[in-house]
């Protein structure tokens, strides 16, 4: 998916730039998907398929694929999209 259209012309591409966002100030100490879904006052499943479609698109990865929880950061693309949002 193009990355315009995820984060900024699709329905809840304002919720994508939200969660980059939190994971990134978040990312040295760790943060997962019910801290997400909290932080922004929203369900764990539509929290979930939020983080699922920006970990489909390489933005987000498990630090602990096989833990509980999984630890959530960003990736290489997920700091340059971060970028991308300060210009």
């Amino acid at each position: 998916m193009d990355e315009s259209v995820l984060f900024y012309f699709s329905k809840g591409a304002n919720i994508r730039r939200e969660i980059v966002q939190i994971v990134k100030e978040k990312q040295d100490e760790g943060i997962y998907l019910n801290e997400i879904a909290d932080e922004l006052d929203m369900s764990h499943v539509a929290a979930r398929k939020h983080i699922e479609l920006l970990r489909e698109e390489d933005y987000l990865e498990h630090i602990n694929p096989e833990g509980k929880p999984k630890y959530i950061r960003l990736t290489e693309n997920g700091e340059k999209i971060l970028k991308d949002f300060d210009d």
